[in-house]
Order: structure tokens, then C-alpha cells, then sequence
């Protein structure tokens, strides 16, 4: 199954599917973001609907699903090359454009940091928070042999951090809107599943 939905990328595997998914997800994002912030009045349509109901689930399902890391060796050096390397790429990018738009929009750069959507963008720090977890608990776990024990620990984490959502929902503390501590709790279960997906 694997070798007919693959392609051959140097040493690694590509499986078309989740690239095919990773790509329409990416879409939906956009077409939400495109319809909220510029074309307002459309969001409200039957499609922006359903749209709605599943993007941010499967983004970060998928999200989930190719941060999987079977063979790799859980230790300190090794976190800091994998933080560095998402800092780099995801934060400080993100960093640039977000003060760049908060310059275009005269909007106060403190008032942007408490804001639990961060304009929109809250999805780059969340899914820093979610790897960063899930590599904290790999690593607190690194002389665990029995992959299961990982996998089952982790499940547990999502389960926990998800009734927190279910049961405080909304998190108003200037913690809370920092962090974006609503979506963390909402969608790291989705994270989870999508590791689990891939290690079976």
C-alpha cells in the first residue's frame, strides 16, 4: 500500500496522500483566513460551514502525522537541534510578518501578544507548543524500550489536556491568552492521533 501511494525523495518516502492532504488543508486555512479578514459577510455560507468544522482538525492530524519520529535518539543535544531548527523556521518568520502587520494596522504589539488569535495566526505558536510537548514527553520517556508505553503516555497526555479544554473552555488569564491556551488544549489531541496513525 505503502509503494503505491509513494514516491522516492532521496533516503525518505513521500506518501502522496498526506502530501495531498497537507495541500488541501493548507487551502481550507486560507480560503477561512481569506473569507474572515477580507471578504466578510461570506463566512457565514454552508460551505465556509463545513469547511470550518474539520481544516484545523486535519491540520494538525497531519501535523501530527509527519512529526513522527521512530528511530529517532530522545536527548538533550538532539532537542535543541530540533527546537533550534523549528525556531528558526517557523517562529522567527512568523515573528517578521506578524510585526510587520501589526505595523500596517497601527494595532499595539502588546495588545497583539493577548490576544488568544493572534490576528489570525495563532496556529504557528500552537503547533510549536504542541511539538514542544510532545517532544518533552519523548524525551522524559527516552529510556522507555516498548514504544507502546510512549505511544500510551501520550494518548493519556491528550486525553487530560483535552477535558481541560472541555471543562474550562474559554482561558481568559493573560497566561492563557498569551499562550493561546484555548486552541493548545483544543487541538493537541488531534496532534496525538496523528502520531499514533503513523507509528502503527
Amino acid at each position: 500500500f505503502a509503494d503505491e501511494n509513494s514516491v522516492e525523495m532521496g533516503e525518505k518516502k513521500r506518501l502522496l496522500y498526506i502530501d495531498c492532504l497537507r495541500g488541501f488543508s493548507m487551502i481550507f486555512v486560507v480560503y477561512q483566513h481569506i473569507l474572515t479578514f477580507s471578504m466578510t459577510g461570506l463566512e457565514a455560507s454552508w460551505f465556509a460551514d463545513i469547511v470550518r468544522s474539520f481544516r484545523m482538525p486535519l491540520f494538525f492530524f497531519i501535523s501530527g502525522f509527519v512529526s513522527y519520529k521512530a528511530l529517532f535518539e530522545w536527548n538533550f543535544k538532539n532537542l535543541g537541534k530540533i527546537q533550534l531548527k523549528k525556531i528558526r523556521g517557523q517562529l522567527l518568520p512568523t515573528a517578521v510578518f506578524f510585526t510587520l502587520f501589526i505595523s500596517l494596522h497601527d494595532k499595539l504589539y502588546i495588545g497583539w501578544l493577548f490576544d488568544c488569535t493572534k490576528s489570525g495566526y495563532w496556529f504557528t505558536f500552537v503547533s510549536f507548543e504542541i511539538f514542544l510537548t510532545y517532544c518533552i514527553i519523548n524525551m522524559l520517556f527516552s529510556k522507555v524500550k516498548n514504544k507502546n508505553i510512549v505511544l500510551i503516555v501520550l494518548a493519556i497526555s491528550a486525553i487530560g489536556i483535552s477535558s481541560i479544554w472541555y471543562r474550562l473552555g474559554n482561558f481568559t488569564t493573560r497566561t492563557g491568552l498569551l499562550l493561546s491556551l484555548d486552541y493548545y488544549t483544543r487541538y493537541y489531541l488531534y496532534f496525538i492521533v496523528g502520531i499514533i496513525v503513523k507509528s502503527k
